[in-house]
């Protein structure tokens, strides 16, 4: 372990930088993205082709799955497709697929914010932990109303929250 405090901040939809590219858009119509039959990940430049194409391998749980007709290509001499530069999808780290209403089997609802905090010991006598909640606590400010948030705090285990009672409760796993 090397010792350095980390974090992660996703952005969803967030406005692009000056110098990067817009995220491409893939619209699959009515047969919506190709996606793993077992833990259903969208295809993405990761996955492998075997058997002239005919076969997808994903690679986060290595299922191996066929592919529709409508999603064939013919691989090259390094069985690749084929058709992968011209497919954002399969080149791309980022895009955003447009998936058919019957992808989803509940309706669209409201983004919620979860905000996942380190609290072991390290952190808080580093004075990670402080800075982590003095910003968190400007950042509510600006947050639209109405939203959902959910805070979980991790050490050894993981503590979720309970918010929308009159004294928060917390869970410990």
């Amino acid at each position: 372990t090397s010792q350095i405090p980390i974090a992660t901040h996703c952005c969803p939809f967030s406005d692009l930088a000056e110098l990067e590219k817009p995220i491409p858009v893939v619209d699959s119509s009515e047969h919506g993205p190709l996606r793993c039959n077992r833990c259903k990940a969208y295809v993405n430049a990761g996955f492998t082709w075997t058997n002239r194409g005919r076969q997808a391998n994903c690679n986060l749980c290595g299922c191996k799955m066929g592919v529709p007709d409508h999603y064939l290509c013919s691989l090259d001499e390094k069985s690749q497709r084929r058709d992968r530069n011209e497919r954002p999808e399969l080149s791309k780290g980022s895009v955003d697929h447009r998936a058919p209403a019957f992808y989803s089997e509940t309706p669209a609802s409201v983004p919620a914010y979860v905000f996942a905090i380190d609290v072991a010991e390290a952190s808080v006598s580093s004075g990670v932990l402080a800075q982590v909640c003095a910003s968190l606590r400007a950042l509510l400010e600006h947050l639209p109303q109405h939203v959902p948030v959910g805070i979980l705090t991790f050490d050894a285990s993981l503590h979720f929250y309970r918010l929308d009672a009159p004294e928060a409760r917390q869970v410990t796993i």
